[in-house]
């Protein structure tokens, strides 16, 4: 019964193999990127305006870790540091954040459209 069940799955999963086989040989090579872009739209100075804007970085963990070593570096001089329970990205001074990260290394763009 048990080598029953497992030939099945085995079988089953074959196919699998085969496209992850393939993505591995097919899909880009390194360098990876990982990347996180918005494109955000609203209301400035009483007219409609766009904007788009992304940060990229070739190593991903890295990436999650750079923003929260730049916006220690405020809350450690003093300048993030408010009574209560703060959100992040409420806290923080975001010019000084993105030229923080692009020293660290993250690729920072913005544009208005």
């Amino acid at each position: 019964m048990i080598k029953i069940l497992y030939r099945k799955t085995a079988h089953s999963v074959h196919p699998l193999g085969k496209m992850l086989w393939w993505g591995m040989m097919n899909l880009p090579k390194p360098p990876y990127r990982a990347e996180l872009q918005v494109q955000a739209s609203g209301l400035k100075n009483g007219k409609q305006a766009q904007v788009r804007a992304s940060v990229a970085h070739s190593d991903g963990y890295k990436l999650t870790a750079i923003p929260v070593v730049a916006f220690l570096l405020q809350y450690l001089d003093g300048s993030a540091k408010r009574p209560g329970l703060w959100m992040m990205g409420h806290l923080a001074e975001p010019i000084r954040l993105m030229k923080d990260m692009e020293k660290m290394g993250v690729l920072v763009h913005a544009s208005e459209v």
